[in-house]
């Protein structure tokens, strides 16, 4: 399974349109993430069915600071089976066609206020606890520093 994660920072700009396209059709990928979208639900389903009719897409919209998330998967190789979204996450479960087994992917944006990175990083347990030994591929803008 290919699979792409990648902060766009603005899925309107059409400079960065042949890129998607050409990631999502000459890499043959199966998922592909996207953080920083900057985009309405409308305009990123827009954009998306522009280049990839026969991908399907899950959408956080852009509103203030939560800056937009969205997964585009190929339903020839990926099943949807159910999903949920917090603020700055969206989480969905999946089962690659042909496998007995269902993982998750997961695709967040982290919060540049210190106030909100608390809250943040409790979400962000809630959904360990909640995948707990499954498979979890996760696309991600943390916006954290640790120090080392």
């Amino acid at each position: 399974m290919k699979v792409i994660s990648w902060n766009v920072i603005g899925l309107n700009g059409k400079s960065k349109h042949p890129i998607l396209k050409n990631n999502l059709s000459k890499e043959e990928l199966d998922i592909m993430l996207i953080e920083e979208t900057k985009c309405t639900h409308d305009s990123q389903r827009q954009i998306v069915n522009i280049f990839w009719i026969h991908f399907d897409l899950l959408i956080q919209c852009s509103i203030g600071e939560l800056r937009g998330l969205t997964i585009i998967w190929n339903p020839s190789t990926i099943i949807l089976k159910d999903s949920f979204s917090l603020p700055r996450i969206l989480l969905s479960r999946f089962q690659p066609i042909g496998a007995s087994q269902c993982g998750f992917i997961s695709n967040v944006y982290g919060p540049n206020s210190p106030l909100d990175k608390q809250y943040f990083i409790s979400n962000i347990s809630s959904i360990a606890c909640l995948v707990g030994p499954s498979h979890l591929i996760l696309g991600r803008d943390f916006n954290m520093i640790h120090s080392l």
